[in-house]
């Protein structure tokens, strides 16, 4: 395992979202599966979805970014239209555009994996969203490979 490191990375991954989404995903049909991919804009929901106790309002367009501070990992969901972190920045949660930036994040879901940025950090996350039955699946592509999902619950 020392030569592929990024192997026992995706492996946890898959270990920590496999069973959620596999469960929800049993719940949906194949013929319900839309891919929806990102192109510069922000995504529209038109209901609302939930997370555990998060509940996101639908009718609104969001821009993902992923954040690490001392408390852990999180997908943040912020205002839709142009990113406030240029795709491909890593940007420091104490500068200027990073505390701006956190500031106007309007929801934080914790994610449930291994450091996929630096700590302190934040940065804008090119997601892929499908609707599966009635969830719609967030996919994160990770450094070296792998996926973190999230499904959201229609409400």
């Amino acid at each position: 395992m020392r030569r592929y490191p990024w192997l026992v990375g995706m492996m946890a991954t898959l270990l920590l979202v496999v069973p959620v989404v596999g469960a929800h995903a049993q719940q949906g049909d194949d013929k319900d599966l839309q891919s929806y991919r990102q192109d510069g804009t922000a995504y529209c929901f038109q209901p609302h979805l939930v997370i555990g106790s998060i509940v996101i309002v639908g009718g609104r367009c969001y821009n993902f970014y992923l954040m690490r501070d001392v408390s852990g990992v999180y997908l943040g969901l912020g205002p839709g239209g142009r990113p406030v972190v240029t795709p491909g920045q890593v940007i420091g949660l104490t500068s200027s555009l990073g505390s701006r930036a956190r500031g106007l994040l309007q929801y934080l879901i914790p994610l449930a994996v291994n450091s996929p940025i630096p700590m302190g950090t934040i940065q804008f996350a090119p997601v892929q969203v499908r609707v599966q039955g009635r969830y719609y699946v967030v996919s994160v592509p990770q450094r070296g490979g792998g996926r973190i999902e999230l499904p959201l619950e229609q409400r």
